[in-house]
């Protein structure tokens, strides 16, 4: 939604792309270790292994996907007066910037899907990332648990080098804004929202967090 403008979990035209099995696929294939890419010489193994049509399965269907979302925004624009909770959504500004030809951002539009592509990789998968290693620590321990919202804020804004998840200095992560509001927001439901233990017969021994 704060991307696409779209909502995707209910169905609709978007299914006909797959469009969850699509970031699934997107999401492990990032994942993957790419032996090719190390070792040029070994290129033999991405194809041997499937890797590379999988590759090259997924950006052909991304891009599909991606074409409609953008012609979808082309063809409906939204406007102030014809929608009452009117908001423009990160395609619509790309586009815009595309449009009017910036000289100082010049977009293509495949520089436009590309940033779009981008929001996927940078914006979903290191923010359930972090849910998910916050969540399971706290079930690992249940007191941690009822005291959460209490709890001192550690500093991972980049300026103690423990923990530096958004990088810092001139390379810091241009989302942290984002990605702060996103995870604290749904920390916060599933904490307020949920009662949370771990499964009968399990210990926090037994889950392997390295």
């Amino acid at each position: 939604m704060v991307a696409l403008g779209r909502d995707f979990s209910g169905g609709g035209k978007y299914d006909e792309y797959g469009f969850e099995k699509l970031l699934e696929d997107y999401q492990e294939l990032l994942g993957a270790l790419g032996v090719g890419e190390s070792f040029p010489s070994m290129e033999l193994v991405h194809i041997l292994t499937g890797i590379k049509s999988r590759l090259v399965r997924t950006s052909e269907s991304f891009d599909r996907l991606l074409d409609q979302i953008v012609a979808d925004h082309q063809n409906n624009p939204k406007t102030e007066k014809d929608d009452k909770q009117y908001y423009t959504d990160l395609v619509d500004v790309l586009l815009d910037v595309h449009k009017n030809k910036s000289a100082e951002m010049p977009l293509t539009m495949d520089n436009v899907k590309a940033i779009i592509l981008d929001m996927f990789a940078a914006g979903t998968d290191t923010t359930f990332i972090t849910i998910d290693w916050g969540m399971t620590e706290l079930i690992m321990n249940p007191k941690s648990l009822k005291i959460a919202q209490a709890e001192v804020p550690i500093d991972f804004k980049g300026t103690d080098f423990e923990f530096i998840p958004f990088g810092a200095g001139r390379r810091i992560c241009p989302g942290i804004a984002f990605a702060m509001s996103t995870i604290e927001l749904s920390s916060s439901q599933l904490l307020h929202s949920f009662d949370w233990e771990l499964p009968a017969g399990v210990t926090a021994i037994d889950l392997d967090m390295a």
